[in-house]
């Protein structure tokens, strides 16, 4: 696992080297949400602009947007190079594993593909992936519009894991399939 650790299962936070990291504004957690549900892919500044502020961009946008990316910068310290500039945009350069949510799915891909030829350990991995989660995805972010499909997409896929889990346990008893 990466030396950073971005939690978006619950609220949003950030461990470096073991250490939660302050994200004081409620602009760089929107930023860093944003930033995180895309994970590797570029975000254009007019994007970032428009999911952080809506119909009501501040004036000097992209100004004040780089105070906000100079700030969550600053926060992730040595780590500061996960957001990188990349035209048009930002992007955040981070590990599959070093985000809560993609090992949560990875964890719950690999116990349906596991559910036929090993319940049990379908059974585990669906475990493993909801120990996971600390709450509602971005729960100090609901008021955002931009993480609502996340959010939702991240329960139904909650429930299925559920669902998983409860067919490998009963498979597993049963000792069918």
């Amino acid at each position: 696992m990466s030396d950073v650790e971005f939690r978006v299962l619950g609220t949003t936070e950030v461990y470096a080297d073991g250490h939660a990291l302050a994200l004081d504004s409620p602009k760089q957690r929107a930023l860093l949400a944003l930033l995180l549900i895309h994970a590797g892919e570029v975000q254009s500044t007019d994007r970032i602009i428009d999911a952080l502020w809506g119909v009501q961009p501040p004036k000097g946008g992209v100004k004040t947007l780089r105070y906000h990316v100079s700030k969550l910068r600053a926060t992730l310290g040595e780590h500061a190079d996960l957001v990188a500039s990349h035209s048009p945009g930002y992007v955040l350069e981070a590990s599959f594993d070093s985000i809560d949510s993609r090992r949560f799915e990875a964890l719950s891909a690999e116990a349906k593909a596991t559910l036929e030829r090993d319940p049990q350990r379908a059974s585990q991995l669906c475990s493993r992936a909801l120990e996971l989660w600390r709450g509602s995805p971005y729960a100090d972010l609901d008021y955002e519009e931009f993480v609502q499909a996340e959010v939702r997409r991240l329960n139904e896929l909650r429930l299925s894991t559920i669902e998983l889990r409860i067919q490998a346990e009963l498979d597993a008893i049963t000792g069918v399939r």
